[in-house]
């Protein structure tokens, strides 16, 4: 294939994130808790397990010949930042339990400020590599479900509520690409690049 060709077959903008994993044991936990509720004949359609994930920052576009450098931005903050422990609990909803398009579950440090911190350098990392950085203000979530209409939830918000909040240590950070519409029953597929130990 020529240098022209390669070019043209590289997308010109990718569509990723910075996300820290649950671990393991909570992943399971809330698969627990989520799996009953995943029948319930509601319009809500419940995120798949291996998309449950903690967004740090996430860039409606990176330029594709700055993939690496963004990479290599985030390996700084990385190697800069010690391992954060995290409590996930608390039900919320976007925009609003009477309007709501998501519902999640709230994720938060041991109120150190080292969580915002933390997203605050990966959403810098991306701008200075020529991101569009989107978002407003940073809400640590897992996000469980979604509905194209909007839903009143309050009653929802009282369901998740009930999860017993659990910990977990973020010993690593990943840089994702997301590719909307071709994961599982239509989803965004979600594909690692590169992760970066703290």
């Amino acid at each position: 294939v020529s240098a022209r060709a390669a070019a043209y077959a590289e997308p010109m903008t990718h569509r990723m994130f910075v996300a820290a994993n649950p671990t393991d044991d909570v992943a399971a936990a809330l698969e627990r808790f989520v799996e009953p509720r995943r029948q319930d004949g509601s319009t809500l359609r419940w995120v798949h397990w291996g998309q449950w994930h903690l967004t740090l920052a996430f860039f409606g576009t990176v330029p594709g010949r700055r993939v690496d450098d963004l990479g290599d931005l985030l390996d700084e903050v990385a190697l800069n930042t010690d391992p954060v422990e995290l409590t996930v609990g608390r039900a919320g909803a976007f925009p609003s339990p009477y309007a709501a398009h998501a519902l999640w579950l709230g994720v938060g440090d041991r109120g150190d400020g080292s969580l915002e911190a933390l997203a605050r350098r990966c959403r810098t990392a991306g701008s200075r590599v020529g991101a569009t950085v989107q978002g407003g203000g940073f809400v640590g979530h897992l996000t469980v479900a979604r509905s194209g209409p909007p839903v009143e939830a309050t009653r929802w918000l009282r369901v998740l509520d009930a999860f017993a909040p659990l910990t977990w240590r973020v010993g690593e950070i990943a840089l994702v690409e997301s590719r909307l519409g071709v994961g599982v029953g239509g989803s965004a597929r979600h594909t690692e690049v590169r992760t970066f130990p703290l």
